[in-house]
């Protein structure tokens, strides 16, 4: 039986937006990493956020405002997206499972993009419920991150990767350059 785990991009790019949003990160083949975005040339955004609800509304509102999204629930999902296929923007929950035990948290994945050179200036949005201290708050600030706590709306998220990504429609990086 063919694993589900290495769709081609063919068949990925044939799928409607909202049922390509709503698949895991694992449906993603590792042979997709230096493909353009398939969905008219959307950006793609890295949903890290553990609270499923939260997830899938807001990987359905991005995809409506013109993004590709990809979700992560928990560190290890995020790490691994990061280097399965290139993502043009993050959205991070600070406190989201570490299943490895090792008390790993939204800013960890944040300090390990910037040390990948194809991550060093992607935006990240922090948008969590959790109350940051302020030395947190100043290390996610030095990191280039913006921080939004829950719960604000949706638009706010949206306008922030915009403002971050110096453009004023709701679309990132729509070159094929990866």
């Amino acid at each position: 039986m063919y694993a589900l785990t290495h769709l081609p991009e063919f068949v990925l790019a044939d799928l409607p937006a909202v049922a390509r949003a709503s698949l895991p990160i694992e449906f993603l083949s590792m042979s997709n990493l230096d493909a353009p975005s398939t969905i008219a040339q959307r950006p793609r955004v890295l949903v890290v956020e553990d609270e499923a609800a939260v997830q899938a509304s807001l990987s359905v509102f991005l995809t409506q405002h013109g993004f590709s999204t990809l979700r992560a629930s928990h560190v290890d999902d995020a790490l691994s997206a990061l280097s399965g296929v290139r993502v043009d923007a993050v959205t991070l929950d600070i406190r989201i499972p570490d299943e490895s035990g090792l008390k790993r948290s939204g800013l960890s994945i944040l300090e390990a993009m910037r040390l990948i050179p194809m991550y060093e200036q992607v935006p990240v949005v922090i948008f969590t419920g959790v109350e940051l201290s302020p030395d947190d708050e100043e290390k996610a600030r030095r990191l280039g991150a913006v921080i939004l706590y829950k719960p604000q709306p949706y638009a706010a998220v949206l306008e922030y990767l915009n403002e971050l990504s110096g453009k004023s429609e709701s679309r990132l990086n729509t070159s094929t350059d990866r």
